[in-house]
């Protein structure tokens, strides 16, 4: 598994949402109650987040993305804070995007992107 950069800021979070519900699948059956399995009791928190960065820094960005399989794998050490304070999770991230950042000198990229993890703290 890939590490998060230790050179990178910890992401600005939105739009934060924890499913806590287990899976259950449902089954009807004729002449019956439907039937009710659970098939985990796995949950994922998701979200987006977005971090600024200058040129170095979206490079090694960029480096973490290619050593996790283009988004399918997990990334671990991702510091995030969901509600308890900022901790380090095990994230994997998806649909990133990259925006020129002209406001601040020195640097250079706004790189937002949607995560998910399984792990709280």
């Amino acid at each position: 598994m890939a590490a998060y950069p230790q050179n990178l800021p910890a992401p600005l979070i939105s739009n934060y949402k924890s499913e806590d519900n287990p899976n259950i699948v449902r089954t009807s059956i004729p002449g019956g109650p439907r039937y009710r399995e659970q098939v985990s009791s796995h949950f994922v928190s998701s979200g987006n987040a977005m971090i600024v960065v200058d040129y170095a820094q979206a490079q090694t960005f960029r480096a973490m993305i290619g050593n996790t399989s283009h988004n399918t794998k997990w990334l671990t050490d991702m510091p995030l804070d969901t509600g308890s304070g900022l901790a380090n999770h095990r994230v994997r991230i998806s649909n990133v995007r990259w925006q020129v950042a002209g406001f601040k000198p020195g640097v250079n990229w706004r790189i937002s992107f949607d995560f998910e993890t399984d792990e709280r703290n």
